[in-house]
């Protein structure tokens, strides 16, 4: 195992010292029977700090699947990083998003746990609840690097720009493993990979180097990322932070969907936080594969983890997809 130890989630979120050992697991009050946990990893936050990975199962360990969950917002630079301080500074983000707190804050919102300060999303954890009642873990590492998932070794960041290295892809890598890691979890052999926001383009990126999913499911994605660059007074920040994370210019590809994979791709169709037609390429691919979309009537960044019907709907049409 990747150097994981147990600890109690209530001390990363400054409610109660950490206590040694392996302590009894907070309770998942969406679910009956199902606790909440959280783990620290061996990978360090730029503000100096060890990252995170929460996972949601039942107390009784008796489960059928389990999912990587890549939550939604992890986008964020400094504009003028400081070499021996490089989260100081202007962000580009409304707030610090490169530290392990914010990370933390972003998975209990996810859980519906605590609340939500992004203004352009509403979490209240139904999906990760309607996951849980239809019997499949969930694991969601904490990105802590702003990097939309997208930065390791092998596809780095630009860490002369930034001050440091972003590993937000391997924070995801790592928590698949996790997955297939009997010291953490019993084996399951049926894996789900699902990103929610910018959480989508990661889901994407792990299917194209490899990893074996039975399926995944997107949630507002901004899937073509060379949209931003139609209007580049409009978002000149995020092309600027794209620059850094993506400095070979990868971004500029198109589509990242991967139509080998039974695919569930839920947008909202007047999401203002997005490029009109970031959508276009990965539907018209997804739709000539036979793959779920789910438009939805709303402008809500993320729509379905505050919606119970909704999140019902779209497990049910990722665990009934065909196994490749």
């Amino acid at each position: 195992m990747r150097g994981i130890r147990i600890i109690p989630w209530v001390a990363l979120v400054g409610c109660a010292p950490a206590l040694p050992g392996l302590p009894d697991a907070v309770p998942f009050e969406a679910v009956d029977g199902w606790v909440v946990e959280t783990s620290v990893s061996p990978l360090q936050c730029p503000d100096g700090q060890d990252a995170v990975v929460v996972r949601v199962r039942p107390s009784s360990n008796d489960f059928s699947a389990s999912a990587l969950i890549l939550h939604s917002g992890a986008v964020d630079f400094v504009k003028e990083p400081l070499e021996a301080d490089p989260t100081f500074g202007d962000h580009a983000a409304v707030e610090d998003r490169l530290s392990r707190d914010w990370s933390v804050r972003r998975i209990f919102s996810t859980l519906g746990i605590s609340p939500e300060t992004d203004t352009t999303e509403v979490h209240r954890g139904t999906l990760i609840a309607a996951l849980a009642e239809a019997g499949v873990v969930s694991v969601l590492p904490g990105n802590c690097w702003g990097d939309r998932w997208h930065n390791d070794a092998d596809q780095p960041n630009d860490a002369v720009a930034d001050a440091f290295e972003r590993k937000g892809r391997e924070a995801a890598l790592n928590a698949w493993d996790l997955l297939s890691d009997e010291q953490y979890l019993p084996p399951s052999e049926t894996r789900y990979v699902i990103g929610l926001g910018d959480g989508g383009n990661g889901a994407a990126e792990l299917l194209h180097v490899g990893i074996e999913a039975a399926g995944v499911l997107v949630d507002s994605s901004p899937d073509d990322l060379h949209s931003y660059t139609q209007e580049p007074d409009l978002y000149a920040d995020i092309l600027e932070g794209l620059a850094r994370t993506h400095p070979d210019n990868a971004y500029a590809s198109g589509s990242l969907v991967d139509t080998s994979v039974p695919t569930v791709y839920a947008y909202a169709q007047y999401d203002g936080s997005l490029p009109i037609g970031i959508h276009s390429a990965a539907l018209a691919e997804l739709d000539a594969a036979g793959n779920t979309l789910v438009g939805v009537d709303s402008a809500e960044h993320v729509v379905s983890n505050a919606d119970p019907e909704l999140a019902t709907s779209l497990v049910e049409a990722l665990l009934s997809s065909p196994v490749p």
